[in-house]
């Protein structure tokens, strides 16, 4: 087996394209990031749960076919001569009529199973991913999940449909008919919704990775009597005055990198920024420069914080 296997998979390694190639690099590389992340239970349970109640339906429609074949074999020209005559397309019809009952249900649970799917794998990838990239991997789990639901149902409908086709040509030319034209229409549906949420997820894993690849930017820290935070008290003559007018930069030599107000923090305040009490004051400079300015602020206690600037 390996020694015919090997083979095979060298010379479909050569003919897929390049661009498929990096498709499946990158999504490895997703897999291997969400199998080393942490999934939460409340998520999980949830597809568990979903998991169960598709299974409970499958096996409800499988269950009934059997009764379906199983009455097939009593007569019931007591009941009725002309329901025993056809009485295998009563249950046959009888049977479609609960399988077709039953699809909203399961197409119900198979888009709630997709969606939690999505919310799954994007539990387990915290880091990275703008909105873009989020909203790809949910329509892409969703179709994907809906796609696998539909066959399964579809085939279980078809085998059964097999085991109780009844003996009137009409009824069977019926039913055929109308596998014949769901079973298209279904595919027509669904395959451009996987195709086009496959388009977008791998666009978003090509961004990913080209946001990865892009160098990070370089940070240092300052020295600690290389910075300066200050909060103007009342007494500050700084108070009402704009940057312009202090002169700070000549006359101290530091640089006002960003002053803090009602919580918000403006970075690189011009010329006419005008200062107000409490505003905190950042600035950066030699440690003279930055007690030149502290008494020209008029402040004596300051608070020094190893920031990063970029």
């Amino acid at each position: 087996m390996l020694r015919i296997s090997d083979p095979i998979g060298n010379f479909i390694e050569r003919k897929i394209p390049e661009r498929v190639k990096g498709w499946i690099s990158q999504y490895n590389v997703w897999l291997a990031r969400i199998r080393e992340a942490s999934v939460p239970g409340e998520v999980s349970s949830r597809v568990h749960r979903h998991l169960a109640y598709l299974a409970v339906c499958w096996v409800m429609m499988f269950s009934f076919s059997v009764i379906a074949s199983m009455l097939n074999g009593y007569d019931w020209s007591r009941f009725s001569v002309f329901f025993n005559d056809h009485k295998k397309a009563f249950f046959a019809l009888a049977a479609n009529l609960i399988f077709l009952a039953m699809l909203n249900p399961i197409w119900t649970a198979g888009r709630h199973l997709g969606e939690d799917v999505g919310e799954l794998l994007l539990a387990g990838v915290r880091s990275g991913g703008g909105k873009k990239w989020r909203r790809a991997v949910r329509r892409m789990a969703r179709s994907c999940t809906l796609l696998a639901v539909s066959f399964v149902t579809v085939a279980e409908i078809v085998m059964m449909d097999v085991n109780l086709m009844p003996e009137e040509m009409y009824v069977r030319i019926g039913i055929l008919v109308v596998l014949a034209v769901a079973i298209p229409l279904a595919v027509k549906y669904l395959w451009p919704a996987v195709s086009s949420a496959g388009t977008q997820f791998n666009e978003a894993l090509e961004a990913e990775a080209r946001m990865a690849a892009q160098p990070k930017p370089l940070t240092f820290s300052l020295p600690e009597d290389r910075f300066l935070k200050v909060a103007l008290p009342e007494t500050s003559p700084a108070v009402g005055m704009t940057i312009k007018a202090l002169d700070i930069r000549a006359k101290t030599g530091a640089s006002v990198v960003s002053v803090t107000r009602d919580g918000k923090r403006y970075g690189n305040p011009g010329a006419d920024w005008s200062f107000e009490l409490n505003d905190v004051v950042e600035a950066i400079g030699e440690p003279k420069e930055l007690s030149s300015l502290k008494d020209l602020l008029g402040v004596v206690v300051s608070t020094h914080e190893n920031d990063d600037y970029i």
